[in-house]
């Protein structure tokens, strides 16, 4: 049987979110069997809806932090094999997938801080495009005029 909603059980659902965690997580942690059941009390409580945007979005922020957090560790860059301090390429590269990920959820989650600016206008200060529109025609008649 799917667990009853309380505005304290969703407060601490949301705070588990807000901190971290998926929603299966923050599911698993308290005790609700389905991530549909939440879906459920989104569309049931206005407030609980209002709740979860702001903890999804203190995640996301969370995310932020996080990438500045990996790209500024490097401590397991290197590793000791035979004695000699070398290059853990592995590492590297996972560190770079984690960054790229978050970086790639910000975009989704949060567009208007963290998405791609498309500038629509032409190339200094975002100013409108023009148009000409010339005709060629064999003669020197305005095509207009016909």
């Amino acid at each position: 049987m799917a667990k009853p909603y309380s505005p304290r059980l969703f407060t601490d659902l949301c705070a588990r979110i807000a901190d971290g965690a998926t929603l299966p997580q923050a599911c698993r942690a308290e005790g609700v069997t389905n991530c549909s059941t939440v879906f459920r009390w989104l569309g049931k409580y206005p407030k609980a809806s209002e709740m979860y945007a702001r903890a999804r979005e203190a995640r996301a922020e969370l995310h932020a932090e996080e990438i500045l957090a990996i790209s500024d560790d490097g401590s397991n860059d290197y590793m000791e094999v035979e004695g000699k301090t070398v290059v853990d390429h592995e590492h590297i590269q996972r560190s770079r997938l984690r960054v790229d990920t978050r970086r790639w959820l910000l975009s989704k989650m949060l567009p208007k801080q963290y998405g791609d600016k498309m500038q629509v206008g032409g190339i200094e200060n975002g100013t409108p495009l023009t148009v000409e529109i010339v005709h060629f025609a064999k003669d020197d008649k305005d095509p207009s005029s016909e």
